[in-house]
């Protein structure tokens, strides 16, 4: 049995209507709620689901009821570089031999850089009023923990900050001896024992825009490799 992890996604309903097979550009700004099986509302327009912030491509997709919805990518699934999928209502169809409901299953199965696959289970609810276009950015499962905001406002899990660390070192902007790197290495452990991102960077003598300058390096790095 596949176990589904924990989720936690961060919902913006935007006014401007996302092109299919592009990686949505809106801006993204919401709380951000944890629990299996989250509720997808699909409504007239486009509804993207953004897996990059968890540094995660999505290997596969299967839905219940193929004849409610469309499905596209920002990238061939074959590619291994597919990042986000989008989601248009499909009327006026029916295929024999499926059952009617007014939802739709959808499970996504996905693969981090290091190799490791999850599945996330979604339930398909359609609507025929409400935006254009709406954007689910699902994070890295660590629940609790603070995310730090870049700066186009999209938010990421501040693992992140351990991937720039190795970046600024490959391009000498942090090269290993620096002493900015222990300070750095202060604010993970602090930011792991529960304390936010403006107290622990305070506390391990940080600024916090150096702190998002490490986040944005992690995620072009991750980004531009794609997962192995």
């Amino acid at each position: 049995m596949v176990k589904i992890p924990l989720l936690a996604i961060a919902i913006a309903l935007l006014s401007a209507p996302a092109a299919i097979a592009q990686t949505p550009s809106c801006s993204k700004f919401a709380s951000v709620i944890q629990r299996d099986g989250h509720q997808v509302y699909v409504r007239p327009g486009v509804t993207a689901i953004d897996f990059n912030p968890a540094a995660e491509v999505i290997r596969h997709v299967e839905l219940s009821n193929p004849e409610k919805v469309s499905l596209n990518f920002d990238a061939d699934l074959a590619s291994g570089s597919a990042t986000s999928l989008f989601l248009r209502p499909i009327t006026g169809i029916e295929i024999p031999h499926l059952p009617s409901s007014s939802t739709t299953e959808m499970m996504v199965m996905t693969q981090n850089r290091q190799g490791t696959r999850r599945t996330y289970a979604f339930s398909l609810v359609y609507q025929p009023t409400g935006a254009d276009c709406s954007v689910l950015t699902v994070h890295a499962d660590t629940p609790g923990l603070p995310l730090v905001e870049l700066s186009d406002r999209r938010r990421v899990p501040i693992e992140y900050v351990t991937m720039g660390l190795e970046v600024a070192a490959r391009d000498g902007s942090l090269p290993y001896e620096h002493p900015l790197r222990q300070r750095v290495q202060n604010f993970l452990g602090l930011v792991q024992n529960g304390e936010q991102i403006l107290p622990a960077s305070q506390q391990a003598g940080l600024s916090v825009a150096l702190v998002q300058e490490l986040a944005q390096k992690g995620f072009d790095d991750y980004r531009l490799s794609g997962v192995p």
